[in-house]
């Protein structure tokens, strides 16, 4: 599904025009809404809840959690069917992010008020996270019927999701319809030229949602669509869209959606996220795509990238290290990997990558010790150790199998048993995770898988080998 030839116009219309919510609501089974009723309260009573209610607001507005939380509880003891009261106690719970209180609250305003959109919101949003999508699609269909007042924004979410909910009940006419809707929507948006630091922000929230909500490529169409328009003024948006197609398509695995983006870059757009204030080259340009898709997997499309980097640019350490290393990895053309490799440690001698790399290239050559022709592998990989900042358990991996192979079998299983451990302990885990969800935020500027995914994909192999080495040492004797 492609973007590209909408028109920028100004979106019009609802989402309960472009489809039927009423009629798909009850062809899909959902039962009828009926409000939920406490039953009748004395004078008495209704004034003392009232009292409550009004010394609750009176606490939150000046900034007493706990006096207004007590208020409204107060208000609800004594009038259980108190609408306000929920509706005040949900949004004070939002605003302090206790989430199970106000996934509750929200859920008993909803009862007593079934037309209340926002509600319908918050709790279709809590059936999502929970996986019950049937649920959360009925809920987005009664809330379809409403005046729901949204901003752009979020019309463009809410319809999006009930796009994608619609194609899995088999709903495909109203999907599209909905769809459509959701992009008149996109097209109005991005034909804006003054774009706030707040919508820079919505834009941020939005794509985020459209990468976990959405059919397939919405996200990363709308990204692309911005950089078409050419009314991107600020680096910070176009660095932000260009980032965000990059990765979404390396966890795709499209580099060729990459390639064709690079491609139809202006120079003015040169940018990444991590540096938008800098104007990149296009060889920097390339060299980040190619660690991009490098990190989430795609290591084909990734070599390809590093090529075109250093066709460029054939001195840059970075792109030289790591196709060198891919190709030494794989085992393919030692020749060409040690060319590469030595290039990259000439032009960056202190890098704990290329002194890793290098050590590996001469593990491989057989030159484990020192020589008149230089440093062997068990130097460069002791020195790759010293100087990096975090233990890396690849390189102890590396610096294992280089002592093992010189007949230091005790340091070898001491060395592997290091780097599994730290593998297996939590808080080597926790702070790479916290790495690594960082690179997603602010290099990024989306999340596009599970931070743990990401994770399992620079270390799943390497515990594996570890475990395998220390297995085959502990048979041999």
């Amino acid at each position: 599904m492609m973007l590209w030839g909408i028109a920028l116009v100004v979106a019009s219309g609802s989402i309960a025009e472009a489809i039927d919510p009423a009629a798909l609501f009850e062809k899909l089974g959902y039962g009828p809404l009926v409000a939920t009723s406490s039953g009748e309260v004395d004078r008495e009573t209704f004034l003392e809840s009232a009292r409550s209610l009004v010394i609750a607001r009176e606490a939150a507005a000046s900034g007493d959690y706990q006096e207004a939380v007590n208020g409204y509880q107060a208000a609800l003891i004594a009038d259980p069917g108190n609408e306000a009261a929920w509706k005040g106690l949900a949004e004070l719970a939002t605003e302090h992010g206790d989430a199970s209180a106000a996934a509750y609250a929200w859920k008993k305003r909803l009862e007593l008020s079934p037309e209340d959109a926002f509600a319908l919101g918050v709790v279709a949003e809590e059936a999502l996270d929970s996986g019950d999508r049937h649920a959360a699609l009925g809920l987005l269909l009664r809330r379809a019927q409403l005046d729901s007042s949204d901003d752009l924004f979020q019309a463009i979410r809410w319809d999006a999701v009930l796009a994608s909910l619609l194609y899995e009940a088999g709903e495909t006419q109203s999907a599209d319809l909905a769809l459509d809707q959701m992009n008149k929507g996109l097209a109005s948006l991005i034909a804006r030229d003054d774009v706030s630091r707040g919508d820079r922000q919505k834009w941020g929230w939005l794509m985020q949602r459209l990468v976990h909500e959405a059919p397939p490529d919405v996200a990363r169409d709308a990204a692309a669509m911005r950089l078409q328009a050419g009314n991107l003024n600020h680096p910070a948006d176009i660095a932000r869209m260009v980032s965000a197609c990059m990765a979404l398509d390396a966890s795709t695995g499209n580099g060729q959606s990459t390639v064709e983006l690079i491609e139809s870059l202006t120079a003015d757009q040169y940018r990444v996220r991590m540096a938008f204030r800098e104007l990149l080259t296009l060889a920097e340009i390339w060299q980040h795509a190619g660690v991009v898709h490098d990190m989430l997997g795609n290591k084909m499309d990734a070599e390809a990238m590093y090529r075109r980097a250093l066709q460029l640019d054939p001195q840059s350490p970075l792109a030289l290290n790591n196709l060198g290393y891919m190709l030494l990895e794989r085992g393919e053309d030692l020749s060409a990997a040690a060319e590469l490799i030595e290039r990259a440690v000439l032009e960056d001698p202190e890098s704990v990558e290329a002194l890793d790399s290098l050590g590996l290239l001469r593990l491989e050559q057989g030159k484990l010790e020192d020589t008149s022709d230089g440093p062997g592998s068990l130097t460069l990989l002791r020195a790759a150790v010293r100087q990096t900042d975090q233990l890396s358990p690849q390189v102890l991996l590396h610096l294992g199998d280089a002592e093992a192979a010189a007949g230091q079998i005790k340091a070898a299983r001491s060395t592997w048993r290091h780097g599994l451990a730290l593998l297996e302990h939590p808080r080597f885990r926790a702070v790479r995770l916290r790495e690594l969800d960082r690179i997603q935020r602010e290099q990024w500027g989306l999340r596009v898988i599970p931070t743990a995914d990401l994770y399992d994909l620079e270390f799943g192999g390497v515990a594996a080998i570890l475990r395998s080495r220390l297995i085959e040492e502990s048979v041999a004797d």
